[in-house]
C-alpha cells in the first residue's frame, strides 16, 4: 500500500495525467528488480526514508488538515483516526479504523438527514412541506414514520422527492400506507410531488382530501 502512495504521488509530481503513467512506472520498477536487484540494495535505508516523510508530509500537510477541517466534522473526526492509527498502530489497522469511523458516521448521516422538515408547532390546516433527500434508506424509516404520526389532523402535507435518486422500498410503503390509510384516520391531505415511475407510486397532481 505504501509503494502504491508513493508510486502515485510521484507520478503527480512529475505531471503525469493518465492512468498510462502507473503501468509504466510499474513496468520500470518490475525492471529494475530483475535486472539490477544487487544496486537496489545499495540504495541507503536513510534515503528511503526521507522520501517517505517527505510523500507523507504532502499528504497530511497542515494545508490538508484545515481543509478537513473546514468541509465539516464527519469527514475530519475519520480523517483524524486513519491518520492517528496508521502512526501511532500500523497501516493496515489505521485505515480498517478509520474505516469503521466512516461507516458509523455515513450510517449516522443516513438515520439523521433523511428528510427536510421544520419542526414548528403546526395546528389543525396548516400546510407542512416534507422534503426528502437525496438518498432514503431503510434506516430512515423509524424517522419518517415518526413525523407523520405526529402531523395534526385536518391539515396539508406536501411530500417531494424532487431532489432524490433512492427510496428505499420499506420507506415507500410506509409513505403509501401513511396516503391510504393514516391519513384518512386523521382527515390529512397528502400530496406526493416529483416521485419516479420506478418508485411505484403516483404523484398527486392537486391536494385532494381523504375521507
Amino acid at each position: 500500500m505504501t509503494s502504491v502512495i508513493v508510486r502515485t504521488t510521484a507520478n503527480i509530481s512529475a505531471g503525469a495525467k493518465t492512468k498510462l503513467s502507473t503501468i509504466i512506472h510499474g513496468a520500470l520498477l518490475l525492471l529494475s528488480v530483475i535486472l539490477i536487484p544487487t544496486l537496489l540494495n545499495k540504495i541507503p535505508m536513510a534515503c528511503l526514508a526521507g522520501i517517505l516523510i517527505m510523500i507523507g508530509f504532502k499528504l497530511a500537510s497542515p494545508k490538508v488538515f484545515k481543509h478537513m477541517w473546514v468541509i465539516g466534522k464527519f469527514q475530519f473526526i475519520p480523517f483524524i483516526v486513519t491518520v492517528t492509527g496508521v502512526v501511532g498502530i500500523d497501516l493496515l489497522k489505521g485505515v480498517g479504523l478509520g474505516l469503521l469511523v466512516s461507516i458509523f458516521f455515513i450510517l449516522l448521516c443516513n438515520m439523521k438527514l433523511a428528510y427536510f422538515f421544520k419542526r414548528e408547532d403546526y395546528k389543525e390546516g396548516d400546510v407542512i412541506n416534507i422534503d426528502l433527500a437525496q438518498e432514503v434508506s431503510f434506516l430512515n424509516k423509524a424517522a419518517i414514520k415518526q413525523t407523520l404520526a405526529h402531523l395534526p389532523e385536518n391539515s396539508t402535507v406536501v411530500i417531494s422527492a424532487k431532489n432524490t435518486v433512492y427510496i428505499d422500498y420499506d420507506v415507500l410503503k410506509l409513505i403509501k400506507d401513511f396516503t391510504n390509510y393514516g391519513a384518512k384516520n386523521k382527515n390529512i391531505t397528502v400530496e406526493l410531488r416529483d416521485f419516479k415511475s420506478t418508485y411505484e407510486i403516483e404523484n398527486s397532481l392537486e391536494s385532494k382530501y381523504v375521507s
